[in-house]
């Protein structure tokens, strides 16, 4: 027989049967759950420490479950695979973090070199104007929807670096967006851009029909 029941002072065993002499913080350990006994096939028990007691370890179990049962973000996990992105080998779906983090958006999707190109110019932007400078005042939007067809058009063209700052024609474009995306955000985004003319169906109607 084992036990670590340093509560007592004698075999633990005879503190598991009904005495009077029992102390008041043994039996109220006893009943928390406090101790696991199993019993032996040759009649002897072991008791141990309990890692959990009874009313912690059901709501673990009742946690356990939920999470194993279908849900909207299981729904999301599936459905951003829906196009044949393969699953790594090891991966776990039962793994909570993974489910709530398929859920939300994927920022490993967004190419390296692309954020790396759009770092030096953001930091060019950051020494001329002031970081961020576009939180403090309100921009207009058509100043850099401009200036994005600019630089595109420029790389189009086959430039690749902008003359003035040596940067990518491409990285100009993204911080533009950038700024565009973040001030609208914050409220802080002047929408300056003419009345919908209907591109759109514009576009659709000279799209030859393949």
């Amino acid at each position: 027989m084992r036990g670590d029941l340093d509560l007592y002072d004698a075999d633990p065993m005879e503190h598991l049967k009904p005495s009077p002499t029992r102390s008041r913080e043994a039996m109220n350990r006893l009943q928390a759950g406090e101790f696991d006994v199993k019993p032996h096939a040759n009649g002897d028990f072991e008791v141990t420490t309990s890692p959990f007691p009874p009313a912690m370890r059901r709501r673990q179990e009742a946690y356990e479950a939920k999470l194993r049962e279908p849900d909207k973000v299981t729904a999301s996990f599936d459905a951003a695979r829906a196009d044949g992105t393969q699953l790594t080998a090891g991966t776990n779906l039962d793994n909570p973090k993974d489910k709530f983090g398929a859920a939300k958006p994927c920022l490993t999707f967004i190419p390296p070199a692309a954020l790396a190109h759009e770092a030096v110019v953001m930091a060019l932007g950051a020494a001329k104007y002031s970081p961020f400078n576009w939180r403090s005042k309100p921009v207009k939007a058509k100043t850099y929807v401009d200036a994005a067809i600019r630089h595109l058009l420029q790389w189009a063209d086959g430039e690749e670096l902008d003359e003035q700052s040596r940067a990518s024609h491409l990285a100009h474009a993204r911080a533009c967006c950038g700024i565009i995306l973040d001030a609208q955000t914050q409220g802080n985004l002047i929408d300056d851009r003419h009345k919908t003319g209907g591109f759109t169906a514009i576009l659709e109607g000279l799209t030859r029909k393949v």
